[in-house]
């Protein structure tokens, strides 16, 4: 009896395109997240660039996030496979479609909800980033009247700046990059908590 494999099973070798982003520093603090390209044009940094500043005597630190990204993140994992749960069960394939088309598309309608909420992150980071040194300025509790936030923005600056008046005690600086034994990183703000004393936020 012979065994007749099938030629009409799909085995395709790559569905999700893999994305690893790092960001690099030197030794002294200095942001080496791009380097030119044979064009002139800014080219995100990679580990052959690194090696190859590393004979020319420039040795760059990974950041702190570029490390954690080697350990697994069930959680973040989870919320990214139902991502692309939910998408498919939004958009089924159509006939005739091709596997890696309609892998395609999924990927793209599940990385968009990825990116709101990247987008949310990064607005809501802005806004403590300006709201932090009026402590230093101001006497009086700082408002989400005393810069310009967006609408939408609005109940989550007001979640913060309830905790920032009732938390944070002295705001010594924000965004600074930190070095490390190997590692580095820019901080979002060093901070004189009311409990836990003085803390880094990042």
């Amino acid at each position: 009896m012979a065994l007749e494999l099938s030629t009409h099973s799909e085995t395709p070798t790559r569905l999700v395109s893999a994305e690893f982003s790092a960001h690099w520093y030197s030794t002294d603090g200095e942001a080496f997240h791009t380097v030119p390209d044979a064009e002139g044009r800014d080219r995100p940094t990679t580990l052959r660039d690194v090696r190859k500043l590393a004979k020319e005597g420039i040795d760059l630190l990974p950041s702190v996030t570029s490390v954690m990204k080697v350990k697994d993140a069930p959680q973040l994992n989870a919320w990214k496979i139902s991502q692309c749960l939910l998408a498919a069960d939004e958009r089924p394939r159509l006939p005739g479609e091709s596997l890696e088309d309609w892998a395609s598309v999924i990927e793209e309608l599940s990385k968009a909800v990825t990116k709101k909420a990247s987008n949310h992150g990064t607005a809501m980071h802005d806004v403590q980033e300006r709201l932090l040194p009026l402590l230093r300025e101001k006497k009086e509790p700082i408002s989400t009247k005393d810069i310009d936030i967006r609408e939408d923005l609005l109940p989550f600056a007001e979640h913060m700046v309830k905790w920032i008046n009732s938390e944070v005690v002295k705001a010594h600086w924000e965004e600074k990059v930190l070095v490390g034994a190997g590692y580095a990183g820019n901080a979002d703000a060093l901070i004189d908590h009311s409990e836990y004393g003085t803390c880094l936020i990042d």
